[in-house]
């Protein structure tokens, strides 16, 4: 693994958390970016003399990591980067399926005008980000990704409930991580339009229509191989 791929020195400087989570966002952030790859193995002492910290720190980040399911712990304080089964990938699939319909049907049934007008300017930017040129490919997946995972963030974020944004927010950086594993469908018009769908079925107030629109938009972007 190169030292190029982690900085968290930056990370330290943009907010005061403390060393282990920093290493433990730089390393989640790298892996969700495919910077590490699946399979890779991490050497606790090795990633630390790079890092310029003690050893500590980055024990406890890669616990954390263990925990998410992001890594597997080996012998000697060592990790590898997991890859998914495609079980694992419908499990997870079929998690955030239900964390996301029940979001929605708690949503539409109080549906405020702002709320609606910044769910489409969400919607928009992840039509716009799909329709950006295919120049860099790397660059323009990872930028639908991060407006269509804030699009879906935003609406669990309407619930209120603070249980369901805690458990959907967990699962973020893996929904993000698996992305890797699957043909999916960013790019494409339809995948881009049906942001928009989902808008206005939450505008119906109609929980079964927003259930089923959210179960059909999740199956549809995430084909797997």
């Amino acid at each position: 693994m190169s030292g190029s791929t982690l900085n968290i020195h930056d990370t330290m400087h943009k907010n005061s958390d403390s060393i282990q989570d920093c290493v433990f966002l730089e390393l989640r952030r790298a892996i969700t970016q495919n910077l590490i790859p699946p399979g890779e193995k991490i050497v606790s002492s090795q990633l630390a003399a790079r890092l310029g910290v003690s050893i500590t720190p980055v024990r406890g980040a890669l616990i954390q990591l263990e925990r998410l399911g992001f890594v597997s712990m080996r012998k000697n304080s060592s990790a590898v980067i997991n890859s998914y089964s495609t079980k694992d990938i419908r499990d997870i699939y079929y998690y955030r399926t239900s964390l996301e319909t029940l979001a929605a049907e708690i949503v539409c049934q109080s549906l405020a005008a702002d709320t609606y007008s910044r769910l489409l300017s969400l919607a928009d930017a992840v039509a716009q980000e799909a329709m950006t040129s295919e120049s860099d490919n790397i660059s323009r997946h990872l930028a639908v990704e991060e407006a269509d995972m804030a699009f879906h963030a935003y609406i669990v974020q309407c619930t209120g409930n603070q249980f369901l944004i805690r458990a959907h927010s967990d699962m973020m950086p893996q929904f993000f991580y698996v992305r890797q594993f699957i043909d999916n469908r960013l790019t494409n018009s339809a995948f881009a339009d049906e942001h928009h769908m989902i808008c206005h079925a939450l505008k119906t107030g109609n929980p079964k229509l927003c259930a089923a629109m959210i179960d059909h938009h999740l199956n549809f972007s995430t084909v797997i191989e």
